[in-house]
């Protein structure tokens, strides 16, 4: 894009909604470019080809984006090949202009370095050790480095910014914690007084009704819902979200989904499209925040508790 005068901003990987909706927000003072990089599985499936993106396409005013289909292990085995594309298309779009690299995963602070009048954030979303169980500590000596390098680190999770901050004691000082928002949409106008009516779809229900919507896999307490639900029989407990499947948890996680299965009570909604759930939320007498304890809940930001 040459040199405008503004600054650069550019996300690794913009893949996630928080990290884009984020940074995109800053189009205010800078020029954002969203680069979203998937291994050739997912990106056929997303998008119907195998392609790259060699030059930018203009989604929005002052925002960009860049898809990047990648070889499997990209991230590992072919990471130096992968490095040196990734690096080219951010000097390309930087041209002579400073530059906020926000980078998503721990492995991508190498790309830093390889880059000119930039001011680098590692923006931590998650435990990644957990992403590659194989390649665990490699990853975490990877996010070591990146928290020592980078400019700045950004957790969304409480507790990953302070176990950061004890791992890299030197770095503690630029470690800063920022939890996830809550999307505008879903907001009221004012306090409610009471709930919205039901959407048309949930109207056969008699209130009071208690509703999620989100993921419905292993971070999910299946059968601590259960054991509520059992206890509540008057009570109509609706589960907005891909519907369960045996791959998403392990065997005991998936006998609370059938125990929940078997109940009147429970009543599985399937997916709920983005722009219409706060119109969900705004209508059920409860909400519910069902999470089991697991290592990437513990890491993770609550998004709903603030949706």
């Amino acid at each position: 894009m040459g040199t405008t005068g503004r600054v650069k901003l550019v996300v690794l990987d913009a893949n996630f909604y928080w990290a884009q909706e984020m940074f995109s927000a800053c189009r205010t003072f800078a020029d954002v470019l969203l680069l979203h990089t998937w291994d050739y599985q997912s990106f056929f499936r997303r998008y119907g080809g195998y392609f790259v993106d060699w030059q930018q396409r203009s989604v929005s005013e002052n925002i960009w984006e860049q898809r990047i289909c990648c070889p499997p292990g990209w991230q590992f085995r072919f990471w130096r090949i992968t490095e040196l594309l990734l690096a080219h298309l951010i000097r390309q779009y930087q041209g002579d202009d400073p530059l906020i690299f926000v980078f998503c995963y721990p492995h991508y602070h190498t790309i830093a370095r390889k880059l000119n009048k930039t001011f680098s954030i590692y923006y931590n979303m998650d435990d990644y050790s957990d992403y590659w169980p194989h390649r665990g500590q490699q990853t975490k000596a990877a996010e070591l480095q990146a928290v020592k390098n980078a400019n700045l680190t950004l957790c969304i999770a409480n507790y990953r910014s302070s176990s950061l901050k004890k791992l890299c004691p030197d770095a503690a000082q630029k470690i800063i914690h920022i939890p996830l928002g809550c999307s505008p949409q879903f907001m009221s106008a004012g306090p409610l007084q009471a709930p919205l009516p039901l959407p048309a779809s949930l109207r056969h229900f008699e209130r009071p009704v208690a509703g999620y919507i989100g993921a419905l896999n292993y971070r999910f307490d299946f059968r601590f819902l259960a054991q509520v639900a059992e206890r509540l029989p008057n009570v109509q407990f609706v589960l907005g979200g891909d519907y369960p499947q045996p791959s998403h948890g392990d065997q005991t996680w998936w006998q609370g989904v059938e125990r929940v299965q078997q109940l009147t009570n429970v009543h599985f909604i399937g997916p709920v499209p983005h722009e219409n759930i706060g119109i969900y939320l705004q209508s059920f007498d409860c909400l519910l925040m069902v999470y089991s304890k697991t290592d990437f809940n513990t890491n993770s930001c609550p998004m709903k508790l603030w949706d």
